[in-house]
């Protein structure tokens, strides 16, 4: 595969945000994004609520959970204000794994916005963990994904994800995408939440609902989705979660299980 080069792969992109979020050291901040997986009955006022009660006596320092669902208006409004000038016929908008299906349900409007006028992609992205800390992604596009990117030759990328921390996930689509499409194409990114010191080169634009940060280092940021799952990955998770932030281990625990019992994940 040829390289092209381009004179924005080594630009810092632009950074917008609307909202703020500085953390104290330790002081965790919770994405509920499990409001398609309730059970009937169970409203997403009701599982809010239940996680509120459990942030407020299990923590040993304050946290901040912030309801996806809620995102949806506001995420929409950061879209338009990237597409806006931009040749809808040569934008390509896509979904990178786990992270953007979460924004797919999470935020319908959005889904039924850009797949209805753009041409979109959710693409296989897996990161690659050394001592639990993500260090490379892999992008696995099929072979039909590859055919549409050279034969259309999008002259603008927009990339959607929840979270955009490190930027591994970014870099990477633009290294895999770049040499396949138009030179000199533009890309850009949107999201729930931008970490301050992500590391993302060769965007033109970055768009995020919050940036966060904290006073020292950065703070951890996770989805009940990934403690709510049940399987080996998410135990393992949960576990060192409780260690670092719980201070009544049992309450936490049991609290879990309430809400996992809230949803349709497996006991």
């Amino acid at each position: 595969m040829n390289t092209i080069e381009n004179p924005m792969w080594g630009m810092t992109p632009e950074r917008i945000w609307s909202r703020e979020l500085i953390m104290n050291p330790k002081q965790p901040i919770l994405i509920g994004d499990v409001s398609t997986m309730l059970r009937p009955g169970i409203t997403p006022q009701d599982f809010d609520n239940q996680v509120e009660a459990m942030v407020a006596s299990s923590f040993n320092t304050d946290a901040r959970y912030i309801a996806a669902r809620q995102l949806d208006t506001a995420l929409n409004t950061t879209i338009r204000n990237i597409v806006t000038n931009e040749n809808p016929n040569n934008l390509l908008i896509i979904f990178p794994g786990n992270g953007s299906n979460t924004v797919k349900q999470e935020n319908p409007s959005v889904w039924n916005t850009v797949r209805t006028q753009y041409p979109t992609m959710s693409i296989k992205a897996n990161r690659i963990f050394t001592e639990n800390s993500p260090t490379n992604v892999v992008i696995d596009l099929t072979n039909n994904e590859e055919r549409q990117i050279k034969e259309k030759q999008y002259t603008s990328v927009l990339v959607i994800d929840d979270v955009i921390a490190k930027g591994l996930t970014l870099n990477k689509i633009r290294e895999t995408i770049q040499p396949i499409t138009a030179p000199n194409a533009a890309f850009f990114a949107a999201s729930w939440f931008l970490r301050s010191d992500a590391n993302v080169q060769g965007y033109k634009k970055i768009a995020s609902i919050y940036r966060y940060s904290a006073i020292e280092g950065y703070p951890a940021m996770n989805s009940l989705s990934t403690w709510l799952r049940g399987d080996e990955k998410s135990k393992a998770v949960l576990d060192a979660y409780t260690k670092r932030y719980i201070q009544y281990e049992y309450g936490f625990k049991k609290a879990i299980t309430i809400l996992k019992e809230m949803t349709t994940y497996e006991k």
